[in-house]
């Protein structure tokens, strides 16, 4: 039994023991497969810098580490899940500082100074007088080129004891609107001279102000003056000016021989009729002006005429009667005597009309009526005022279209 017992153990030992040994290699063989192809990479350590670690290596070509790509995580807000977007705080406004006024120095005033004429006649051995307006200075000598003529000063005249209109429209003021502007502003005064001629020729007066600003004028000296007696416009066959036309005015002298021509021109309102010392007019605004003529005696009398024109843009700016009118506003004539006048009537596109009657207020003194004689004259119709007493009376004439115009006779 033994025999049998021992024999059964000998036939299973090395049963067991091979079936162990399979175990053992099976084992083996599946841990090294299956590491091997699912071994993940170890971290790497990386060395403090008190360490030193010695490495070995013993293949020089290092197999390539395999590192997954990392999916970043969203940040999680513990407290509120859903995080709303941070509001910007608002900026507040820079102010922006006051500028500080620029303060401009005060301008020098406009210094400048005039002759009261063009120029100046005289007659050998008798003086004659120079005005001289200065603005904003004063005078500092008044000189001659040359012995034909000696100048002494009479007075000065501040401008307060003149009239607006008076040193606007004088002195040449026309041409220099500042001088026009210092007048005004009563800036300025008014020298008086004695100019005493002594020998027949010419001479050129200087005046000088403090400050250096000068002004001309030629004086003509002859042995016998003939003084003038009236002045007065030629012909003005247009009233009416269209804005930014020009047109220039003539006067006739009496007598026509008259040794000093020198006229002064003006206008009432430079606005809207400007003139140079030449007589030329510009049209500068719509409306309505006056220019006048003037010239003076030795004696100091003045004669002037004037004449009243008319600025339109457009012709439906003009009225019947601005259409009509006499040649002159107004006139005289003796006693017994006769004086022609002429009445004009306008042609433009929209106004084309004759003259329906003219009339004399009071026939008494005259009376008018169409001129036996019609002189050649474009638009315009003659008419003869008979004088019969001493006194003043109108002519007035009233067109086809309803306008109408007066003209001032005096009888003497």
């Amino acid at each position: 039994m033994y025999d049998e017992e021992e024999k059964k153990g000998g036939i299973l030992k090395p049963i067991i023991i091979g079936a162990v040994c399979g175990l053992i290699i099976f084992g083996a063989v599946y841990f090294i497969f299956f590491n091997k192809k699912e071994k993940k990479p170890e971290p790497v350590v990386t060395p403090t810098p008190s360490e030193t670690i010695e490495e070995v290596v013993e293949n020089p070509t290092p197999e390539p580490t395999y590192n997954p790509p990392s999916t970043p995580k969203p940040p999680v807000n513990p407290t509120n899940p859903t995080a709303k977007p941070t509001a910007k705080p608002t900026a507040k406004p820079t102010a922006t500082p006051t500028p500080r006024p620029t303060i401009n120095p005060t301008p020098k005033p406009e210094v400048s100074v005039h002759f009261g004429a063009n120029s100046l006649a005289c007659e050998k051995g008798k003086p004659i007088k120079a005005n001289i307006s200065v603005c904003n200075d004063i005078i500092d000598s008044v000189t001659s080129n040359n012995n034909n003529v000696s100048i002494s000063q009479l007075g000065v005249a501040d401008v307060v004891n003149f009239s607006d209109t008076y040193l606007n429209n004088y002195y040449r003021c026309v041409s220099d609107d500042k001088c026009v502007s210092q007048f005004q502003q009563k800036k300025c005064q008014v020298y008086n001279y004695l100019v005493s001629c002594k020998t027949t020729g010419t001479s050129e007066l200087t005046a000088k102000t403090k400050s250096g600003k000068t002004d001309k004028i030629k004086v003509n000296i002859v042995n016998k003056y003939i003084d003038v007696k009236s002045i007065t416009f030629g012909d003005v066959t247009n009233r009416v000016m269209k804005k930014g036309s020009t047109k220039t005015l003539s006067v006739t002298f009496n007598p026509t021989n008259t040794t000093s021509k020198n006229v002064i021109w003006y206008s009432s309102n430079p606005k809207i009729l400007k003139v140079d010392q030449n007589g030329k007019v510009t049209a500068v605004a719509k409306g309505r002006a006056k220019i006048t003529a003037e010239i003076s005696t030795l004696d100091g009398v003045v004669h002037r005429d004037t004449v009243e024109l008319i600025v339109y843009e457009k012709e439906k700016d003009l009225k019947p009667n601005d259409l009509v009118y006499f040649h002159r506003l107004s006139g005289s004539c003796s006693v017994g005597k006769t004086k022609d006048v002429k009445i004009y009537t306008e042609a433009l596109n929209n106004y084309k009309y004759g003259i329906d009657s003219v009339t004399s207020k009071d026939k008494s003194i005259a009376t008018v009526s169409k001129s036996k004689v019609q002189y050649r004259c474009i638009n315009c119709v003659n008419y003869t005022i008979s004088c019969k007493k001493k006194g003043v009376t109108y002519i007035d004439v009233k067109s086809t279209a309803g306008g109408t115009a007066t003209y001032k006779i005096t009888v003497k």
